[in-house]
């Protein structure tokens, strides 16, 4: 309420709060009227602070958590056949079948011998063709290297009297494009290293051979023959 109204209820209330009755204040000639308007004041604003919390309580709650809200849609599938969950990916396919197992005979072993001393005498001769014949491209490159390497220091390689002491099969195994084997050879050859211009001796005994323990891997095409067989690698055991 405003203007006079505002006034007079803000002056009852006052004097009530301090003990004296709503409107004590304007004089006993009304207080029979004070009276009846402090009654009505109050039941006015007892009324209108019951209403409003009744309205208040009548306003729908807001969601408070998660269980509150509609479940969102969840996506469906997409459309397969009758039994397609039960099958298997294919997008792999099935695993390759087990290679056969690579048997040996006396003429491979015999062939495997002969590739090394053809293969050492043709290093000691400088025979890059012959090394090539013999060997993988990157065996024969890591001949050639080793070769050149001895010429730009003056030096080459004398090799003589290669003799196979004992020849052991470590594996022998295919795979889809190739076959291998796996030897270690324990063998004696005189090796010297001898300077290019003169012919001196700067290494090695002529007269004594050095034993050598490797082992040589070789390799040839699927289903070849013992004459097919070339070397692939040289470790030392």
């Amino acid at each position: 309420m405003g203007g006079l109204a505002g006034g007079l209820i803000g002056a009852g209330l006052f004097g009530l709060l301090a003990g004296n009755g709503l409107f004590s204040g304007l004089g006993s000639m009304m207080s029979i009227l004070g009276l009846l308007l402090q009654v009505a004041i109050v039941f006015f604003i007892i009324r209108f602070a019951i209403g409003y919390f009744r309205r208040k309580s009548q306003q729908p709650a807001m969601a408070g958590g998660p269980a509150h809200f509609a479940p969102s849609p969840q996506p469906q599938p997409e459309w397969q056949p009758a039994g397609a969950a039960a099958q298997p990916s294919q997008a792999y396919g099935a695993p390759p079948p087990p290679m056969p197992e690579l048997t040996l005979g006396g003429a491979d072993f015999s062939t495997f011998e002969r590739l090394l001393g053809e293969i050492q005498l043709a290093f000691g001769k400088d025979d890059r063709i012959g090394l090539s014949q013999r060997a993988t491209p990157e065996m024969a490159n890591i001949f050639n290297d080793e070769l050149n390497d001895l010429a730009r220091k003056g030096f080459a390689s004398r090799v003589s009297d290669v003799k196979l002491l004992q020849g052991d099969l470590s594996e022998a195994w295919r795979e889809p494009n190739a076959e291998y084997a796996t030897v270690a050879m324990r063998y004696a050859m005189i090796d010297v290293k001898v300077e290019r211009a003169s012919g001196r001796i700067v290494e090695g005994d002529p007269k004594h051979p050095q034993e050598i323990v490797e082992v040589w891997t070789f390799v040839r095409a699927p289903g070849g023959t013992e004459r097919d067989w070339v070397l692939s690698a040289i470790q030392e055991a």
